[in-house]
C-alpha cells in the first residue's frame, strides 16, 4: 500500500524535530521504489525537496493547521494511502504512523500556553488511540509516552 508522508515540516524552521523528518525522508528514498511514497506538502511550500524515488506533491488549497487536518487526510483517504506523520502531530481523522518525539507538555506545563497545551493533548490522545503504529527516537521517550497515554504495547 502506497504511503503518504505530511509534509508540513518543510514549511518549518529546521529544529531536531523537522531535521529527523528530513532526515528519514533521505533515507526512506534509499530504500524505496519509485511510487511507494510520496510527500504530501502544503500549497505555500515554495522550494521542493528533490528525491530519486519519493515524489513530492503539493496539494490542498489550504494553509498549516488546516491543511494537515483536512487537505492532507481528505488528499491520503483519495489516494487510498497510509499516512506518515513524522512530527508529533498527526491529522485527527486518520493518523495512522506517527513519530511521537516526546511528551513534555505533560510533562512539563509550566512552559506552555494554555490553548497549544489544549489542542497538543488532544493530538497526542487522539493518536495513543487510532493511530496503527507509534514510532519514536528513544526508549526514554517510549516510557515517557506510556507513562501519560494508554497505549497498547503493540503499538
Amino acid at each position: 500500500m502506497k504511503v503518504i508522508i505530511n509534509g508540513r515540516f518543510l514549511l518549518h524552521k529546521i529544529t531536531g524535530v523537522e531535521r529527523y523528518a528530513r532526515e528519514i525522508c533521505k533515507e526512506l528514498d534509499k530504500l524505496v521504489k519509485p511510487n511507494e511514497i510520496e510527500i504530501a506538502v502544503p500549497p505555500e511550500l515554495n522550494d521542493l525537496p528533490k528525491f530519486n524515488n519519493i515524489k513530492v506533491k503539493r496539494i490542498g488549497k489550504l494553509h498549516n493547521r488546516m491543511w494537515e487536518q483536512i487537505s492532507f487526510p481528505v488528499y491520503v483517504k483519495k489516494e487510498n494511502a497510509l499516512s506518515l506523520n513524522l512530527c508529533n502531530m498527526a491529522p485527527l481523522i486518520s493518523p495512522d504512523y506517527v513519530t511521537v518525539h516526546d511528551v513534555k507538555i505533560r510533562a512539563t506545563p509550566q512552559f506552555y500556553k494554555k490553548r497549544f497545551i489544549i489542542w497538543y493533548r488532544l493530538i497526542i490522545s487522539n493518536i495513543a488511540k487510532r493511530a496503527r503504529k507509534i514510532i519514536t527516537v528513544s526508549e526514554f521517550s517510549k516510557k515517557e509516552i506510556k507513562k501519560y497515554y494508554p497505549i497498547e504495547e503493540k503499538k
